[in-house]
Parts: C-alpha cells; structure tokens; sequence
C-alpha cells in the first residue's frame, strides 16, 4: 500500500512539472492557422506557423490600401465626393454607410475603412485615389489603376508570394498573401501615424452635411475595455449576449498590449487579424490567418500578446555568443592564441524560461576561415574590427537571429617559424645545429691558430 501511494505522489509531482513546462511556452494555436510574429527592433520571428502558405487576408488587405492612399494623398483633409463606385454593395458587406454624392475628406474615407471596416469606403479611395494615379474619370481605368499601385506598393516592401485583385479584401482565388509577407505590410501601415490612428480608434464620427453624425465603431473586439465602451454598436450582442441594462461588463477580449489591428472575414467565414502591440519590453508586430471562430481570432491574440508581455524579455547573449565560439586552428604565435569576436548586437527578444535552449552556429567568410568536418582553419590574415562572418543564434522556437561578427585584434595564419615552435624535434634539431655550427667556428679557429703558431716556430 505504501508503494502504491508512492507511486501517486510521484506521479502528481510530474504531472505538476509537466504542467509548468507546459504553461511556459506560447500558446499552441490551430494547426492550420497562419501566423506569425516579429519583435519591432530587431525583426526577431517570435513566432511562425505556416509562414509561407498563401491565405486570404480578407479585409486586412485594407491597411494595404491605406498605404497607396497616403503615398498618393498628401493632405488627408482634402475634400473628395463619394462616388456611385459604392453601389456595389449590399447590406450583406461590411459597411461604413457612406452614400453617393457625400463629401469626405480622405481622412474620413480612412477612418471609415479602417474602424468598422467599410468596403464601400475601401472602393471609393481605390477609384478617387485611381483617377489621380491614371489621370482620368472612368471608374474602371481608375480601380485597374490603383490595383496596380497596391501590387507595385507590395512589391517594394519586399512580398513575393502574394497578389491583390481589390481595395477591401472580398474573397477572390486571385486575391492571396502568406503570413510571411504579410507581415511587412502590417509593419509598414501600422509605422504611419495616419494609419495607426485610424486602426486604433474605437470611435469615429463623420459629420454629415445635413447636420448629423455617423458614428463608426471599431469591428476590433481587442479595444473595448468594457460594455459601456461598446454602447451603440450593434456588435455588443455578440460578446455580452446576456447584458443587463445598466451593468457594466467587463470585455473578457480587451487587452492593453494590442494598440492598433485590423480585422478581416472571408466568404468561407474564416477570420483574420493584423496587428500591432506595444509591449514594455518591445513592441510586436503580428498577422494571424484561417482562423475558425468570429471571437476565436481575439482570444488568440490577446492570448500571445499577454504572455509576451509576462515572460518575454531581452535578453543579453554576448556571453553566450562567447562561449560558444569554435576554437580557430592554424593561428600564428605572433596573434593572440584564441579568435577574440565583437558582435554589435547583443539582445535577442526571446522568451526568459527558455533561455538554455539558445545555442550560436557561427559561419566564417570562407576566404578567411574554413569549416570541415567540424574544425575551423585560418586560411588569410584578419585585420582587427574586420567583419569576419556571422553568429546565427537559435531562439527557443526554432527561429534564427543573425548578428554581425568582427574581430577584436590582428590574426595571421601560422608561418614556418610557428611549425619550428610547435614540433619539439625542430627546436632540438636547431639547438643540434646551433652547437654543430658553434664547434666546427671553434674547431676551425683553434686549426687556424694552430697553424699560425706551426709557421712561427718555422721562421
């Protein structure tokens, strides 16, 4: 019986470890989500799932569309008349409700599009921001145009895997992104001020010429602390299905650390999400696609961006680039005896439980140092502060940072003086030698004078 009970509390106890080592680490999503996230500073992936498989972006293809809008637009606070290009949608689309023939300023139309994430203003920017690109007046020509300039625009930052058919992001085979390249765009759009502004906003009214308002309410449950801060919007039903009036609920999807985001649907009811999030340690750039459930998409992100902000941290690894460094063969004697390294970065973001999984891989500039099977040979001189190579650094999620590597001193590869110093038969030959030469000198010097005295006697 005692064994037994033994056994138990054994069993508990690593249970108990297992849970631990289990609740420090990520949250693990969906395996068939797209997401990834890069800390701010240093574009460290924090996070990858899937990073390079295309998706539908759904209405985050809007903060693309921001981007060619304030490329083009200069002053935001221009007027602009909203043109028939809206009919288009239906009561079934996501809508800001702005009509044919209203005068907006394109700050308007970016709010519009960015808070409850309106179609109808997404296609009034792409066909009025369009007439300008292709210097017309026909609505087709112009959209074809400002289509381009989104692709152009995505092409410059650097997507490669990805293709843009419209402003708002509806379903479309030919309308795709990876979360890889996803991201660059979520980086850009959320670094413009206008953007960020508009995509953090919970609230914005637009002032409509006969005196009243329009009040646009952010489709991002992730901003609203509580049910008051939702009150007119009709999509308080969904989170607080069992409001009483005059309670105040608290919004079990609010978080702090998401500061600015775009949400996105599909046809096929699948959810996504761009966001940024600005952390006290470092901010956070991240892009979430396929997900299942309407309110799923922002559990999850407040989910990771909450545990980053309790267990993520910089972490210094200077010393741990140091003490994984390979030792250099073929060294001279007139260097110093190990390869001293200066890495320029030193912090990598990363997750404080799991800083003994790190490890350095480190590759050389071939011409001055070669790896084979696992030993490193200098092949040519190193000049101090020279960049020698790079240290790939490992995180905890499998991902890699590279950081520059240069050289603290001067370092020549070994001459035939250093292979006399390393082989002890060399030394005692030359000492052999040395004695050998001092004898025959003495030898013959003694002959020589031994002779001079010969002739002496002689005369």
């Amino acid at each position: 019986m005692k064994r037994i009970l033994n056994i138990i509390v054994i069993a508990l106890i690593f249970s108990f470890i297992l849970e631990n080592q289990i609740l420090a680490a990520l949250p693990s999503l969906p395996a068939d989500e797209g997401i990834l996230l890069i800390d701010e500073d240093t574009n460290t992936i924090i996070y990858e799932q899937n990073k390079e498989v295309p998706f539908e972006p759904a209405s985050t293809t809007k903060l693309l569309t921001a981007l060619v809008l304030v490329d083009t637009i200069d002053n935001l606070d221009q007027l602009v008349t909203v043109g028939n290009e809206i009919n288009e949608f239906t009561y079934a689309d996501s809508r800001a409700m702005i009509w044919e023939g209203q005068q907006l300023t394109y700050r308007d139309l970016l709010y519009a599009m960015l808070v409850p994430s309106g179609n109808d203003a997404a296609q009034s920017i792409a066909v009025n921001v369009g007439k300008i690109l292709a210097n017309t007046q026909d609505k087709a020509t112009a959209e074809a145009a400002f289509i381009k300039a989104m692709n152009q625009k995505a092409s410059e930052l650097g997507l490669t895997n990805s293709n843009f058919v419209n402003p708002h992001g509806r379903s479309n085979p030919n309308h795709y992104t990876t979360p890889e390249d996803y991201i660059k765009v979520t980086q850009a759009a959320f670094k413009n001020d206008a953007i960020k502004s508009a995509a953090s906003a919970k609230e914005y009214i637009i002032k409509n010429q006969d005196g009243s308002n329009n009040v646009l309410h952010s489709s991002d449950y992730c901003l609203y602390t509580n049910s008051n801060d939702m009150a007119g919007y009709s999509g308080i039903s969904f989170l607080f299905p069992n409001l009483v009036p005059g309670v105040v609920q608290d919004n079990p999807l609010y978080s702090k650390y998401i500061n600015a985001a775009k949400t996105g649907s599909t046809d096929s009811n699948k959810r996504t999400y761009a966001f940024y999030s600005d952390q006290p340690n470092n901010n956070v750039y991240g892009v979430i696609f396929n997900c299942d459930e309407m309110l799923g998409i922002f559990s999850q992100s407040k989910e990771l961006v909450e545990y980053l902000n309790e267990n993520y941290q910089n972490n210094d690894i200077s010393e741990l680039v140091e003490k994984q460094k390979p030792e250099i063969e073929n060294i001279s004697i007139l260097s110093p005896k190990e390869l001293n390294i200066k890495v320029t970065e030193t912090e990598i973001y990363d997750d404080k439980n799991n800083l003994d999984k790190m490890n350095v891989t480190y590759r050389f500039n071939e011409d001055l140092i070669k790896e084979e099977n696992g030993k490193y040979t200098l092949l040519d001189t190193i000049h101090k502060t020279e960049k020698i190579g790079s240290a790939l650094v490992n995180n905890s999620n499998g991902s890699v940072k590279t950081i520059p590597i240069y050289a603290e001193n001067n370092y020549v590869p070994k001459t035939w003086i250093d292979y006399l110093i390393d082989n002890p038969i060399y030394p005692i030959i030359g000492i052999v030698l040395i004695i050998l030469i001092i004898a025959i000198i003495v030898y013959r010097k003694r002959k020589n004078k031994k002779a001079e005295n010969d002739i002496y006697e002689i005369i």
